[in-house]
């Protein structure tokens, strides 16, 4: 769904672009929020990846 590439998409940008909320310069806080990020991001289309899962006939239980 276009949804769903399109989160994964920003997140990729905010995890690529230098200048963010937190700096990616500052030692450990700054992959922190780049991390909250994808971790938002994949909360919100985790359905979408248990659709995808189903679909590929994969068990959902070992992935989720």
């Amino acid at each position: 769904p276009w949804k769903t590439i399109t989160l994964l998409t920003v997140a990729m940008v905010y995890f690529l672009n230098p200048i963010d909320i937190i700096p990616d310069f500052l030692p450990v806080i700054g992959f922190g929020d780049d991390a909250l990020a994808f971790a938002g991001v994949f909360k919100a289309i985790q359905s979408d990846l248990k659709k995808y899962c189903m679909w590929k006939g994969y068990d959902t239980a070992k992935y989720f």
